[in-house]
């Protein structure tokens, strides 16, 4: 079994509870879909494509919905 490391990554999107990736070698689309919520916030998965069955890495960015809080600057009276 080949160590995470050597995988090639592969950079996918979110789509609702789906997850899009795009096979670098035969261009074929895919996806991994996820029925738990802790998926969600995983920020790489192992997937291999359904076409040549080659394995990747699979980033998804923003794995974390909440954002930041940015507060505004104290108002000088």
């Amino acid at each position: 079994m080949k160590d995470s490391s050597e995988l090639k990554e592969v950079t996918g999107t979110r789509a609702g509870n789906a997850i899009l990736f795009t096979c670098p070698d035969c261009q074929k689309d895919n996806s991994i879909v996820y029925n738990m919520p802790k998926e969600f916030f995983r920020d790489t998965r192992k997937a291999s494509c359904s076409s040549c069955r080659k394995r990747f890495t699979i980033l998804t960015p923003d794995g974390s919905p909440v954002k930041q809080r940015v507060y505004a600057q104290p108002r000088v009276r």
